[in-house]
């Protein structure tokens, strides 16, 4: 418990993000306490040690960003906690966020739909359209306790990233989660037998080729670039806040 409170403050000092794996793996901790899989006093000193890891570890972080924005928890609260003091920080906080947009524009489901199932970034080149069915198989298939209990963290951290409006790299924390309960279905797979598995077999199989050779393709630019075939500003133009980090350089 105390490691994991240790790592978890490091994860929030490095950036606030890093608050939405602790937070779940709280809630975790919690259902599983629920399901008297842990006692009550483990879970109470358990809850403890993160509160205090989290709060103690990133501490230096919260003060250097109260003295640079005004904001200890810089992004968070930036309309309420920031002034304008011309500095970097406040002219990438100026920018927005291209996902509060999307969110607007899509809502709730649209905006899962849209991180999931339309930026093809997210479905082919990151958890995969391959895991997607692999999970769903796994689910319907008499799951084990074990992949109940994934899958409700799935969920559960999930939620969590939704609600922050967090961009899809904040999932890779998910990937190794992903990776177990995949695994476990390809065992399933391969241990039944039927037209219906083996087509989730194919299907599988088919998604996962197509996620390579995407994965390949949109990893290519990075390759270009470092062989010289693309401009230094058509590289960086696809990271972001550039454009908030350009209109410092030339001011």
């Amino acid at each position: 418990p105390i490691l994991l409170g240790l790592f978890l403050g490091q994860m929030i000092a490095l950036k606030w993000t890093g608050f939405i794996p602790a937070l779940a793996a709280s809630l975790y901790l919690f259902y599983l306490t629920m399901l008297k899989k842990i006692p009550w006093p483990v879970l109470f000193r358990i809850a403890v040690i993160i509160f205090l890891c989290t709060i103690l570890v990133p501490a230096y972080w919260y003060a250097r960003n109260y003295n640079a924005t005004g904001n200890p928890i810089w992004p968070q609260f930036n309309t309420l906690l920031y002034s304008d003091d011309g500095s970097l920080l406040y002219e990438i906080a100026s920018k927005g966020s291209s996902r509060k947009g999307a969110f607007a524009s899509y809502g709730v489901f649209g905006y899962l739909l849209y991180t999931f199932f339309w930026y093809k970034p997210s479905v082919l080149g990151g958890i995969g359209l391959s895991n997607f069915v692999l999970i769903l198989f796994g689910a319907i298939a008499k799951p084990s306790t074990l992949t109940r209990n994934l899958l409700v963290f799935l969920l559960i951290y999930v939620t969590l990233w939704l609600f922050a409006l967090a961009s899809f790299r904040h999932l890779i924390w998910l990937l190794p989660i992903v990776a177990v309960l995949s695994s476990m279905s390809i065992s399933v797979l391969m241990e039944r037998k039927g037209k219906f598995v083996y087509a989730v077999r194919l299907l599988a199989a088919g998604l996962l080729a197509i996620q390579l050779a995407f994965i390949f393709a949109y990893s290519f630019m990075h390759i270009s670039y470092r062989f010289g075939g693309q401009s230094e500003e058509e590289y960086f133009a696809t990271t972001p806040n550039y454009a908030a980090f350009k209109a410092v350089e030339n001011a």
